[in-house]
């Protein structure tokens, strides 16, 4: 059931799972998202049998932001995992990331629609995860599916 009005900070029933969500939530997290964040195809295996993993990520050096966006994945329903690490000089940064081909389906389900500046890079991912879905799991990588990886690569160096 969708509620057609948003109020401030109104629990929006996108679904029955993403019930606890409020619209301030939805705003924050993808603007967390658009701002700090990264879609990726990680590359796995050799030449013959290489296979792409999705990532949607935010790193960040404030664990606050960090505890939101679990918060918030957590209200969302979404499963997703979490890193701290230390850098040379001694200053940690964090990262939740939620991975896997279902797991980034589930999450553009509910935050895709909103996204705006990393949108480019979300439709790229969300393409090779429908492609992926519409084949056996053990299908080998096309040309189509490269060249998405490779397009989503440039955007993310530039």
């Amino acid at each position: 059931m969708k509620n057609k009005a948003f109020f401030k900070n109104e629990k929006v029933e996108i679904d029955d799972q993403q019930e606890r969500l409020t619209l301030y939530d939805i705003g924050w997290f993808v603007g967390i998202i658009d701002g700090e964040g990264c879609f990726a195809l990680s590359r796995k295996g050799g030449d013959k049998h290489q296979y792409f993993f999705p990532i949607i990520q935010i790193t960040n050096m404030n664990i606050n932001v960090i505890n939101k966006c679990i918060e918030i994945l957590r209200n969302a329903g979404l499963s997703y995992y979490f890193y701290g690490c230390l850098t040379k000089l001694g200053k940690p940064y964090y990262r939740v990331e939620v991975a896997g081909i279902k797991r980034c389906k589930r999450f553009f389900g509910i935050f895709g629609e909103y996204l705006t500046c990393r949108r480019t890079q979300a439709r790229l991912l969300e393409s090779f995860i429908d492609s992926r879905l519409s084949k056996t799991s053990h299908s080998p990588i096309t040309e189509e599916e490269i060249g998405i990886a490779k397009k989503l690569s440039e955007i993310n160096n530039m």
